[in-house]
C-alpha cells in the first residue's frame, strides 16, 4: 500500500495537483494536464462510424 508521501509524489508527477477554486492558474494547469492525457490515450483509437451513418 502506498504512503501519503508516495501518493503526493505520484500526483505531482501526473500533474494532478489539488486546486482550490480561488487559483485560476492552478485550474488551468490541471485542465491542460487532463486534456493532454486524454489526447495521448486517444491517439491509438480511430473514430468509428455509428451504424446507419453515411
Amino acid at each position: 500500500m502506498a504512503t501519503a508521501e508516495e501518493d503526493d509524489n505520484i500526483a505531482a508527477l501526473m500533474g494532478s495537483e489539488e486546486c482550490s477554486g480561488n487559483d485560476p492558474d492552478c485550474v488551468n494547469r490541471r485542465m491542460m494536464a487532463d486534456a493532454h492525457l486524454d489526447y495521448i490515450y486517444t491517439q491509438r483509437h480511430k473514430p468509428t462510424k455509428a451504424k446507419g451513418s453515411p
